[in-house]
Order: C-alpha cells, then structure tokens, then sequence
C-alpha cells in the first residue's frame, strides 16, 4: 500500500512525495532517534537509497535507508519489528528531522 492512494514510485526520480498516514502504526521518521543534547536538531539530509519495499518484514534494527547529510552517509535503522506499510520519500529526495520515510506496522 502507497502512500495517499498509489503514492510514489519510491525507484523513479527525485521529487515530493505525499505525506504518509500516521495514527495506530509506528511512523519511521528522520532525526526520530537519540539526540546528543537540548535543542540539537539534525541537519536536512539528502535520502540516497531505499533499502526496504511495501510489505516487507522487517526486524528491529534492519537498515530501512541510507542518507547523506553533513558530507556523511548515515543509515537508518528500523526502531521495532514490522511490516513495511509504506514509503513515504524517494532517492534523491531532501528530508528535515521529523519527516515520515516509511510507516512500519
């Protein structure tokens, strides 16, 4: 299931995508994680790579993206068992800190 009816083609080219539905299910968001103190806010990065599809199982931990930001690659983890509901962002795309990439249920 994609986001907001049909969603984005997460492989196609760089662009906006729609906002993912959030409520009941665990939304993976950018910067979601641990802070190294008050007031930190990650830089906006640049989403390389996708490494999950819609519907697929996934484990705490297994690595859901890859992004760039601040001239480094930082992959990003799932935070708890799930299915891959759906992605919200595609390769190419700039992310802030508290945007949704993938809803995981």
């Amino acid at each position: 299931m994609a986001c907001r009816g049909g969603g984005p083609d997460v492989s196609g080219p760089a662009g906006s995508a729609p906002p993912c539905p959030t409520g009941s299910r665990q939304t993976f968001l950018y910067g979601g994680g641990r802070r190294p103190g008050p007031g930190y806010r990650p830089p906006a990065g640049l989403l390389l790579e996708v490494r999950v599809a819609e519907g697929q199982d996934v484990q705490a931990g297994t690595v859901v993206a890859v992004m760039e930001s601040m001239k480094m690659n930082l992959e990003l983890r799932a935070p708890q068992d799930g299915v891959v509901r759906s992605l919200c962002a595609r390769p190419g795309q700039e992310v802030a800190q508290g945007e949704v990439l993938a809803v995981i249920g």
